[in-house]
């Protein structure tokens, strides 16, 4: 059994037309191109690094940096027009089924999502290869930027999802309740 990550770049924007550019870049760490849940995910240079993410039972703002190595040059021109910055970035793990190169769908864990920051790129033109470190900001991030009773509130939560009772417990572990203003 071998287990591979699942880089989701989703660089899609519209242009001041409203017509959609850019892509959604599917990029595995597996040595041959993988499927999962219906999409095909490329084989492409090398994941060089993904920064230390740490788990705890608490949720966490903090985001990480993931590196590409070996990329083709051409893909410098997403960088240049600005389709990384904000985009979301998943990254999951998930366990190929032996003798094939397939991910059953729906097991996939995801190890990260967030947003991305302006990547830094370095070309070597010996080799024609391209290295991209992208700093990703995790999704919580805009929680701790932009505070919002809504977000916070088990009346305005229930409002949205019925019967889903997710604040009450959490004030409930913590017997206190922060108010930001």
């Amino acid at each position: 059994m071998s287990f591979v990550l699942l880089l989701d770049l989703d660089l899609r924007k519209t242009d001041s037309g409203g017509n959609p550019i850019g892509f959604v870049y599917q990029i595995t760490t597996a040595a041959f191109n993988v499927i999962y849940e219906g999409n095909e995910y490329m084989a492409v240079g090398d994941l060089l690094e993904i920064d230390d993410l740490s788990e705890s039972a608490d949720l966490s703002s903090i985001g990480t940096t993931i590196t590409l190595s070996g990329i083709n040059p051409s893909f410098r021109r997403e960088i240049d027009n600005g389709s990384f910055l904000k985009s979301p970035i998943d990254l999951r793990i998930g366990e190929i089924t032996p003798g094939t190169n397939i991910i059953p769908d729906g097991t996939a864990g995801y190890v990260h999502r967030g947003f991305c920051d302006t990547p830094n790129s370095e070309i070597d033109h010996s080799n024609g290869s391209l290295t991209i470190a992208v700093a990703t900001e995790s999704v919580f991030q805009s929680l701790t930027k932009t505070p919002d009773l809504c977000r916070t509130s088990q009346s305005s939560h229930e409002a949205r999802h019925n019967g889903d009772k997710f604040f009450t417990y959490v004030a409930s572990t913590a017997q206190e309740e922060t108010w930001k203003t």
